[in-house]
């Protein structure tokens, strides 16, 4: 049996979108590039979603993450 935290492929997004942020900013990646790269990995997924509309799921899921909402930046 999988050990995998996701149940769904909505759940994967979700998951790959907010553990690519949160190694990056683990690492030492500024607030900006992590978000530009978790950014990526959604886009990657989901080449039909608008530039906003990916941006603003972004910052939800990793608001769901911290509490707060991180930055949006220019996308």
């Amino acid at each position: 049996m999988c050990d995998c935290p996701v149940t769904t492929d909505a759940d994967a997004c979700k998951h790959a979108v907010r553990q690519t942020y949160m190694q990056l900013r683990r690492r030492g990646i500024e607030e900006s590039g992590a978000f530009r790269s978790a950014l990526n990995v959604l886009r990657l997924r989901h080449k039909n979603l608008g530039p906003n509309d990916a941006g603003y799921l972004v910052a939800s899921w990793l608001a769901e993450e911290d509490g707060e909402m991180p930055a949006i930046s220019s996308v």
